[in-house]
C-alpha cells in the first residue's frame, strides 16, 4: 500500500509546480508596471522578481519531483523547495515579496504560489514518511 501512494505523492507535486508556472506565466501573472526612479529611469516593481524567481522555484519542484518516479528518494528537496515557493511572495524580511495595495494583480499571483508550494510541501512530507526505502530506526 505505502508503494503505491509515492507516485501519487509525486504526482500531486509535479501538477502543484505545473499550476505555479501557469498561474505566473499564463492565467495569473503579476502586474507590469514600473517605477519611476529619481533619475528618471523605469524598473519593474518587486512582484515581477518574485514571479520569475517563483517559476524557477517551481520548474526545480518540477524537476525534483520527475525524479522521484524513477526510485529517486526526492522528497526532502521538493520539500524544502516548496517552503521556498511559499516563503518567495510574503511580506517577511529576506523574502522578495509582493506589492503592498491589496488590489494588484500580483496578489491573486502570490495566493497561487503560496497554495501550490503548501500542497507541494504536504505531499512531498507525505512521501518522505510513506517511502519504503526510508531508514527505519531501531529501538530496543
Amino acid at each position: 500500500m505505502k508503494t503505491k501512494l509515492v507516485p501519487i505523492c509525486s504526482t500531486i507535486c509535479l501538477v502543484c509546480a505545473i499550476l505555479a508556472i501557469g498561474a505566473a506565466l499564463i492565467w495569473a501573472p503579476p502586474c507590469s508596471g514600473a517605477l519611476e526612479l529619481t533619475n528618471g529611469n523605469m524598473v519593474p516593481m518587486k512582484c515581477t522578481y518574485a514571479a520569475k524567481a517563483g517559476v524557477v522555484l517551481a520548474m526545480l519542484i518540477a524537476i525534483c519531483s520527475a525524479l522521484s518516479f524513477a526510485k529517486k528518494d526526492m522528497f526532502f528537496a521538493v520539500a524544502i523547495i516548496s517552503l521556498a515557493l511559499v516563503f518567495i511572495v510574503m511580506q517577511l524580511p529576506g523574502a522578495i515579496g509582493v506589492c503592498k495595495s491589496d488590489g494588484m494583480a500580483c496578489h491573486t499571483t502570490a495566493a497561487w504560489f503560496i497554495s501550490c508550494g503548501g500542497i507541494s510541501f504536504i505531499s512531498s512530507i507525505t512521501g518522505i514518511v510513506l517511502n519504503p526505502k526510508r531508514k527505519k530506526v531501531k529501538t530496543k
